[in-house]
């Protein structure tokens, strides 16, 4: 598979010792299966990395003290302002779902008529997979530091959005592409600078991150300026795993790195 000698080859091309590694790659993926049996945006999103840092260990490149950021994703839980395109689970992501999640296409009656739902139906569940992999790393390498952290929804700064998201079906591809600003103005997008400023704790600052390892930091709730539900992926961000409790779930998070593995 491409993927896997991508992968095997770049983790030979690696320093021999890496203290900061930020796992960055990323797609929505096409509703598509890859052969492993998994969703292509699971295989990209979770599959992948997890993979790149099975073999990290491996070869012995990882040190104690080391530092690992997986990007993750606002959609892992619900986001009201994307009603209707994205999936809302209202809590719901049990043990029950994880092989769901991993080997089957989202469908449901609306993402018959709507394919990017399906689209971010998939992509959900790769970032829900993904974190809840690193989140069980966390327990198993005690010795290392890792977190899930979400740059939030990016505007771009070229009034264009940005690739990532003009891979979208319709209609994500053209809002993102003809009218960027407008999901500024309705509270769910900002630049790249308060972004990147999200990274700045995890990645780089300090002897030691001011989150625990695990921590999957995120917009906290803005609803209504009451902090009453998520509605957008900007503005303040925290540990948000006690607002969403499949998330903070350290056993649904063992069983998910088994099913990751197999």
């Amino acid at each position: 598979d491409v993927y896997k000698r991508q992968i095997v080859e770049g983790v030979k091309s690696c320093p021999d010792k890496i203290d900061r590694l930020c796992l960055n790659v990323g797609a929505l993926g096409k509703c598509k299966m890859h052969p492993c049996g998994a969703t292509d945006a699971v295989t990209i999103n979770a599959l992948c990395h997890a993979l790149f840092f099975e073999r990290l260990m491996e070869a012995g490149k990882l040190q104690k003290g080391s530092r690992i950021i997986y990007v993750g994703s606002e959609v892992s839980h619900d986001i009201y302002s994307f009603s209707g395109l994205l999936p809302h689970y209202y809590g719901n992501f049990s043990k029950k779902h994880i092989e769901w999640a991993i080997s089957k296409n989202f469908n449901d009656p609306l993402g018959r008529v709507m394919p990017v739902r399906r689209q971010l139906g998939d992509y959900k569940n790769s970032k829900i997979i993904a974190q809840l992999y690193f989140a069980a790393l966390a327990k198993e390498y005690p010795e290392m530091h890792f977190m899930t952290i979400s740059p939030g929804a990016i505007e771009g700064e070229d009034g264009k959005g940005t690739g990532f998201t003009q891979e979208g079906f319709f209609p994500l591809n053209v809002m993102m592409k003809k009218a960027p600003k407008l999901l500024h103005y309705l509270g769910v997008s900002h630049t790249i600078v308060p972004a990147v400023e999200r990274y700045m704790d995890g990645v780089l600052l300090g002897e030691e991150s001011k989150y625990k390892s695990g921590a999957m930091v995120m917009s906290s709730k803005d609803g209504f300026g009451k902090g009453l539900f998520f509605w957008g992926a900007k503005g303040d961000y925290s540990d948000i795993r006690s607002e969403v409790k499949y998330l903070a779930d350290e056993d649904l998070a063992a069983e998910t790195a088994i099913a990751v593995r197999k």
